[in-house]
């Protein structure tokens, strides 16, 4: 009982710190839907993080520990993206151009991030070559040998450090369209609807490669 009050707290307080009216009356219907969106944002970042912080918890004490810090950290993540949606939102006058311009800047994201997984997978396969030659001129005793092989793998992390940041900018876009997404599914079924799916599943699985290439980058880096 004592760690559900510590949460429900916790729940209370990151709404409130977040600046969320939850009581309060808005004036328009734009400004009404701009809080509420990012009001269910902070409250499900805060329910699901406090969650995540209980399960993760060892004892009592410790779970409520981790579910008041989950909460405050999930509900400050959940109104941070649901603020940012609530800001692309406003930047469509209508459904349909909003349907339109969420599906066309997918499909201008993922030929980015295909370019760049496409580059990733040349360059890895080039530094396995090299770390291969690197590793024989230091098993021949070379004096260079070593030198070389530690600013190849400074090279290896700048590149990984890239790619890391490429994913970011994908997860991020990611998580706004499909909640942008779900809410605009809220009217009728149409075409456009599905196409901006497809966008989304295609996005998905760029992400899924692209993550794949960060992991190859870190087991390279660590054989180094």
């Amino acid at each position: 009982m004592k760690m559900f009050n510590t949460t429900a707290l916790m729940l209370v307080i990151s709404l409130s710190l977040s600046g969320v009216p939850v009581m309060a009356e808005d004036n328009q219907g734009s400004q009404n839907d701009q809080t509420e969106t990012k009001t269910q944002g902070a409250f499900w970042g805060a329910l699901i993080g406090g969650i995540l912080g209980a399960i993760l918890g060892n004892d009592a004490e410790s779970k409520a520990k981790g579910a008041a810090i989950g909460a405050m950290l999930g509900g400050g993540a959940g109104f941070l993206l649901s603020s940012k949606v609530a800001e692309r939102k406003q930047q469509y006058a209508t459904r349909e151009e909003a349907i339109a311009g969420e599906t066309m800047r997918l499909e201008s994201l993922a030929q980015e991030i295909r370019i760049t997984n496409q580059q990733l997978k040349q360059d890895i396969q080039k530094y396995e070559q090299q770390i291969v030659k690197l590793q024989q001129d230091i098993d021949k005793g070379r004096a260079t040998g070593y030198a070389n092989l530690q600013r190849y793998k400074k090279r290896l992390q700048q590149r990984k450090i890239s790619a890391e940041e490429s994913l970011a900018k994908l997860v991020e876009e990611l998580d706004m369209s499909q909640q942008l997404y779900k809410e605009y599914q809220r009217g009728n079924r149409s075409i456009e609807l599905d196409i901006w799916q497809i966008k989304i599943d295609k996005l998905e699985q760029e992400k899924y490669q692209l993550q794949a290439s960060i992991e190859d980058l870190t087991s390279m880096n660590s054989r180094l």
